[in-house]
């Protein structure tokens, strides 16, 4: 596992990082508005936050995956039906 980044770290580190992008600046808005609405509702499922950014259930999936190996969310149950996100 790798260190342990808290929210604040990681919404500056990415805001840095969509500067610099271009075609993942998409992609780090929707990490950063993900934080953003844990911050706010204590969870997420991939299907939510595939709505809500208007992507697909996949790159939900993936999007939630990188942030569980930041360690910055924790991913909580293991089926499909049953999974969602909080903040680590």
């Amino acid at each position: 596992m790798g260190k342990k980044v808290s929210v604040e770290e990681l919404i500056i580190l990415l805001n840095r990082m969509r500067c610099k992008c271009g075609a993942n600046a998409v992609q780090m808005r929707c990490k950063i508005r993900a934080i953003e609405f844990l911050k706010e509702h204590k969870k997420i499922t991939s299907k939510k936050y595939a709505d809500l950014f208007g992507i697909t259930d996949r790159m939900a999936r993936n999007d939630l995956t990188e942030l569980v190996d930041k360690n910055v969310v924790i991913q909580k149950g293991r089926s499909k039906k049953t999974t969602y996100y909080e903040i680590s």
